[in-house]
């Protein structure tokens, strides 16, 4: 009887050791843990903060000083880059932006993300507007795109040989599971005579739980996005009917190559996604953006230029080296939703007009997220000052 107590003693002293050894090996770790939570519950509080319904943008941007990596560049206007801008006013929306433009007969559609706000909560939609040849409304009132969700954003919209199709991220908040919402890309055909979605496809390649800004473009009339620029992910989507997307496998000098863009610390963000891609004849243009912290904890939005191949495996062939900034950017003030401790240029869209016998880019942006600009670029010096690769 004592032996078998005694033996239940020792059994109880070794679960105690152990319990003490795995708290003191589990403990740092279990410390790191929630001070990673602690952090991840201050982004998303910061997050679901930019929602907050009192209070508007009262202060102009215009008097906030650039950071040290933004303050030595030059307008865009001293080269001659940057021809001019302008402001698109959308009749009964506050703050449209986000806004991404196609020719039209003698002037434009564009399509642009407008919120709602509601008590405690936000509603994101698409609306369709019709455009003169100046970028000013005509006298039709802007029309809501229905895509059958309440947080539908960033539209983009390009064409094949036959069809027009509009691309944009839904959103969906979700208490049950880590991160608490999830966003995917969705595209759809859309008839420009009603705009209406001739169907939905939601595409969801399991990659991340929060998908956005994958860049468009059409080789050979098939749909492809470039899932990321560097390293350099190119996806396949054979059938818009149906989510099966397939990954291009590309050799190892064509993915990861050494850009003009600054990414490290101190420079201008990672590459994102931006416009569809144009075929300009020899290789594709498209515009993306990057974002950084600066000084005051304020984010900053910066875009620029880039080619690529117009044929498989589409290595990029060209960046701008700078950002382009033009002299009146971010200067719109941050109304509805969007969070003043951001300073946004996000290109959305952009046509080429020949006039004069020059060449014209038109960029579309949204800027602040309160508001859509249309910059005007000379294509020959946009193109002369990007830096092959």
């Amino acid at each position: 009887m004592k032996a078998s107590f005694s033996f239940l003693v020792k059994i109880q002293v070794f679960l105690l050791c152990l319990s003490l050894a795995f708290l003191c090996f589990y403990f740092p770790s279990l410390k790191n843990e929630i001070g990673n939570l602690k952090k991840d519950r201050a982004v998303y509080k910061r997050f679901f903060e930019k929602y907050k319904t009192e209070g508007e943008g009262e202060q102009s941007l215009v008097n906030i000083a650039f950071p040290d990596n933004l303050e030595k560049l030059s307008f865009g206007e001293s080269s001659g880059l940057v021809v001019k801008t302008k402001k698109v006013t959308i009749r009964n929306v506050p703050a449209p932006h986000n806004g991404a433009i196609i020719k039209h007969g003698a002037g434009y559609l564009m399509f642009f993300r407008y919120d709602v706000k509601q008590k405690g909560d936000y509603s994101s939609y698409i609306g369709c507007v019709e455009l003169d040849s100046n970028f000013d409304q005509t006298d039709k009132e802007f029309l809501k795109i229905n895509t059958l969700n309440n947080h539908s954003e960033d539209p983009r919209i390009f064409c094949t040989e036959k069809e027009a199709y509009l691309v944009y991220t839904q959103s969906e908040f979700k208490k049950d599971i880590y991160p608490p919402f999830i966003s995917t890309v969705n595209i759809a055909p859309i008839d420009l005579d009603n705009y209406t979605l001739k169907f939905t496809t939601k595409l969801d390649p399991h990659f991340h739980p929060i998908e956005k800004n994958w860049t468009p473009f059409v080789y050979n009339n098939d749909i492809y996005f470039q899932y990321r620029i560097h390293p350099q992910k190119i996806l396949l989507l054979p059938d818009p009917h149906v989510n099966h997307l397939t990954c291009l496998t590309l050799p190892t000098a064509n993915v990861i190559q050494t850009l003009p863009w600054k990414e490290n610390t101190g420079g201008w963000g990672t590459l994102s996604g931006g416009t569809p891609a144009v075929n300009i004849g020899n290789e594709y243009l498209a515009f993306f953006h990057s974002s950084f912290i600066g000084q005051q904890d304020l984010i900053w939005y910066s875009m620029g230029a880039y080619t690529f191949e117009n044929h498989p495996p589409f290595r990029v062939t060209s960046m701008s080296p700078y950002p382009i900034l033009f002299s009146d950017i971010y200067d719109s003030v941050p109304l509805n939703t969007a969070e003043a401790r951001k300073r946004v240029i996000f290109p959305a869209s952009f046509v080429i007009e020949k006039k004069d016998g020059k060449e014209w880019i038109h960029l579309s942006c949204g800027e602040n997220d309160a508001s859509i600009k249309i910059i005007t670029l000379d294509k020959e010096i946009l193109l002369k000052g990007l830096k092959r690769i």
